[in-house]
């Protein structure tokens, strides 16, 4: 004769009420706080997870030399024979202000990037546009971290890569 454990209270058996008890959920809220872009773009070399490393990936000395690129001349690069002299320069000077690593400048100068940053930009848009999307529901569902500071495409290599700049 075979038994079964029976509940009384609702007739369910007492082991499967026992898994609808450990499928409960709790819910945690957290928060996670980002560094501001201005306080990101300050920083400098130093330590992992807080400053620039060897390990940083060199598309983020080519932002910051775009982005000196757009205040001193006011525009996107445009003609490769003008430009491209300029752009060096102001490599160097990223390097020295944010005292990087040569090595992160040599790596970056191996792709001869002055080359290839004219032209359209709606290709790039929509791959980061799409890294963004998947970024969104990751915060909304709260399954995985969302991106914390950066994500830089290189379209020379075409991949992307998410790198922590900042406290």
């Amino acid at each position: 004769m075979q038994t079964t454990d029976v509940n009384l209270d609702d007739g369910e058996p007492s082991k499967k009420k026992a898994k609808q008890d450990a499928s409960e959920k709790q819910i945690t809220e957290k928060s996670i706080d980002y560094p501001s872009l201005e306080a990101s773009l300050a920083v400098k070399a130093g330590k992992a997870g807080v400053g620039f490393t060897k390990r940083t990936n060199p598309t983020i000395l080519l932002v910051h030399t775009l982005l000196d690129f757009f205040e001193t001349q006011g525009r996107l690069p445009e003609n490769r024979e003008t430009d491209a002299d300029v752009l060096k320069e102001l490599e160097k000077q990223v390097v020295e202000r944010l005292s990087l690593d040569d090595s992160i400048a040599a790596k970056l100068d191996k792709q001869s990037w002055w080359d290839n940053v004219y032209g359209e930009i709606s290709p790039v848009s929509a791959i980061v546009g799409g890294a963004l999307g998947q970024d969104i529901i990751r915060a909304i569902s709260a399954k995985e971290t969302p991106i914390k500071n950066f994500f830089l495409f290189n379209g020379i290599e075409c991949n992307g890569i998410i790198e922590s700049i900042g406290k």
